[in-house]
């Protein structure tokens, strides 16, 4: 079997990838700062069964920065979030269309935590909110 996916960092080429043709999968950026394709690329992509993979989860690094509380993370314990990394990509793949985020990390450490992310329980509009919320958006 063959698959074909294609990505586009940038909002402004997001219409050439809407009309690249026969596609199995997308890569996009998505995060509580980068939410362009809410309105057309992620509807699209579920109408059309389409694999979304999400890229920058992390805003290339800049929501990471600063991480809120253990206060202000706590209402995130009951879905088995635990740090503003898993916060963070279990907000993108809570989305109904989306099917895997891809976080780049330099730290093994790091990449643990992130896996354990998607043990997460999906997370409701609420706290999808919340997420964004500390995240400055």
């Amino acid at each position: 079997m063959t698959l074909v996916g294609a990505t586009h960092w940038k909002a402004a080429n997001f219409d050439e990838l809407e009309a690249a043709g026969r596609l199995d999968a997308i890569q996009i950026p998505y995060n509580p700062r980068e939410r362009e394709v809410e309105d057309r690329l992620l509807p699209l992509a579920a109408e059309l069964g389409l694999g979304v993979l999400i890229m920058r989860p992390f805003a290339a690094a800049d929501l990471m920065r600063t991480s809120p509380s253990a206060a202000e993370l706590a209402p995130l314990e009951p879905f088995g979030i635990h740090t503003w990394g898993q916060a963070l990509l279990q907000w993108g793949l809570s989305h109904p269309a989306t099917t895997v985020s891809i976080p780049a990390t330099s730290k093994p450490s790091r990449a643990t935590e992130n896996a354990a992310a998607g043990d997460a329980v999906p997370l409701d509009d609420e706290h999808r909110q919340l997420i964004s919320r500390l995240a400055g958006t």
